[in-house]
């Protein structure tokens, strides 16, 4: 659209639009004029239509026509017109009074939409740049320029994996309301996690140590390689292995990600006089689009295949025990809104078993749940509340819950135990088909020590499930909770400790078994890179005269 005028002139002579804000009542002591007309003049060469029209704008002009007006009345009306393109979303607008010979009450507004003419990237790494580039190339050469478009192009740039940017707006050479996007770009260096648990069964291995690692790639939508390990400090008893690559496809939002995992245990205890081990393979694919991003605000949806093999074995391998393999297309979507200091995350997913590639059917012998139906629809959903600060406390409310039609395969069932809701319990000490849950965290009171390098609060929660079975051999239903507090330890933003103590409150199954005793658990995360470095910093400095 290029650059135009209108002009609008009032039929109502005299009279107020109802409910409309009009003119100063008193004009005396200043001057003033008759105002009859308003010219809009649109100044800037937009690539595409404005968003709000020159009638929007001429009615808001209509109460302050055919009577006197004082300067500042005329200013106040430019600003009302900016506010229109405000709460139409686009901020970047000014209204503008310029100078002018006033014929017959007519009087001239310049409107200046923002647009953007360029984009400027600063910073010392080449990918930093080009990947920075590539995202707000979405912005170059748009106009008129909204809010929402900056906001989603931000939130995007924000998710490159390894980049951290600030973008500004500075005023553009190319013409009134010209706007060039300036941005800082810098490269981040992988990121090295280590953490030490103790979350596990009594037969697989209670501690266990998992190493994780994110490598930034090259990619200018952006890439990442995801590495993870897990083996228990007893050796043999489990050890898991995963790899996984991200990758942004296009400018707005569509990314896919591929991975693989493999797993093995073998138990200790009375388990093992039966040589007793298992196996499983999973691997998929998932494509990934935003439905809506904003700053504080968003939502995406997603849509995958997974596939899954586990083996069980006695004897070491002699005797097969059990072999799952299922094929599943799942789809979801996923959201997050922040207000007042207030996060809610959410998400809901449906899943349905494939009868293809070799898949398990019903009605096998070798199946580890011997009334599952691989071809059951599963829907899951998990809600998160994190409140703000009150009182010293806060608290994190963790809701799931899941539904299915039939009895589901072992790798389906919703699990409870020290990894999902009911800390306390082994993991898999329950399952069921269907259930719902509640894992309810209260922190606070916390206290900063050591120039606030270490950190400590106090930490208590409180689990709740119930869960059913659709087949007829396990549990038909049942209820159970854990109880706990403890503390949690903050080091420099390098280490995080948690130690709680969890108190099972219920038997898991209700099959005459005992209930579990009370357990101290300990889950410890470090990030490996920046002791390594602040170490290496250290280290350096001790050679150093303090006089110099």
């Amino acid at each position: 659209m290029v650059a135009g005028c209108s002009t609008f002139e009032s039929g109502l002579s005299g009279t107020d639009a109802t409910g409309a804000p009009g003119p100063s009542a008193e004009v005396a002591g200043g001057p003033s004029i008759e105002f009859s007309a308003v010219l809009l003049e649109r100044m800037s060469a937009l690539p595409e239509p404005s968003a709000v029209e020159d009638a929007t704008l001429e009615a808001a002009a209509e109460p302050y026509l055919n009577r006197p007006v004082s300067l500042d009345d005329l200013r106040a009306l430019g600003t009302e017109m900016e506010g229109i393109f405000r709460d139409a979303g686009y901020p970047y607008v000014r209204v503008v009074l310029p100078p002018q010979e006033i014929v017959n009450g007519r009087v001239r507004f310049q409107i200046i939409e923002g647009w953007v003419e360029g984009v400027s990237v600063l910073g010392s790494s080449a990918i930093a740049k080009a990947q920075t580039e590539a995202r707000l190339s979405a912005l170059d050469g748009k106009g008129p320029l909204a809010l929402d478009d900056v906001e989603r192009t931000v939130a995007q740039l924000n998710d490159v994996p390894g980049l951290a940017a600030r973008v500004s707006i500075a005023r553009g050479k190319q013409g009134p309301g010209a706007m060039r996007l300036i941005a800082d770009a810098e490269r981040q260096d992988p990121r090295v996690l280590v953490n030490v648990q103790n979350f596990g069964s009594k037969n697989l291995g209670r501690e266990g140590t998992t190493l994780f690692a994110h490598v930034p790639g090259w990619a200018p939508l952006g890439d990442e390689l995801e590495l993870a390990a897990f083996n228990t400090w007893e050796s043999g008893e489990q050890v898991s292995g995963q790899i996984a690559y991200s990758r942004g496809l296009t400018v707005d939002g569509l990314s896919a990600r591929v991975w693989a995992s493999y797993a093995e245990a073998e138990p200790s205890g009375a388990v093992a006089t039966l040589g007793s081990t298992s196996e499983s393979l999973t691997a998929g694919i998932e494509v990934t689009h935003p439905i809506y991003q904003r700053r504080e605000k968003s939502l995406e949806g997603y849509l995958g295949f997974e596939a899954a093999n586990l083996k069980g074995e006695l004897f070491q391998g002699a005797v097969p025990l059990s072999k799952d393999e299922t094929r599943t297309v799942y789809a979801g979507l996923e959201g997050e809104v922040v207000v007042d200091d207030w996060s809610f995350t959410g998400n809901v997913e449906l899943r349905q078993g494939l009868r293809w590639f070799h898949a398990s059917a019903r009605g096998d012998a070798n199946l580890a749940r011997s009334e599952a139906d691989p071809f059951t629809r599963v829907v899951s959903g998990e809600f998160l509340t994190a409140t703000p600060e009150l009182w010293g406390m806060k608290a994190e409310i963790d809701l799931r819950g899941q539904w299915a039609n039939a009895p589901l395969m072992a790798i389906e069932e919703f699990s409870f135990g020290n990894y999902t809701v009911g800390r306390g319990y082994d993991p898999g000490a329950a399952a069921g088909d269907g259930a719902i849950a509640a894992a309810i965290t209260l922190s606070g009171f916390e206290q900063r020590f050591w120039n606030d390098r270490i950190g400590t609060e106090f930490v208590a929660f409180y689990d709740i499930g119930r869960y059913w079975n659709e087949d007829t051999t396990g549990t038909p239903s049942r209820t159970l909770a854990s109880a706990g507090g403890g503390v949690r330890l903050l080091f420099n933003n390098q280490l995080r400790a948690d130690i709680t103590y969890a108190h099972p409150l219920d038997q898991p199954r209700g099959l005459g078994e005992s209930r579990p005793g009370g357990r101290v658990l300990f889950n410890i995360t470090a990030d490996a890179v920046q002791i390594w470095d602040d170490a290496a910093t250290f280290i350096g400095g001790l050679g150093e005269d303090p006089s110099l």
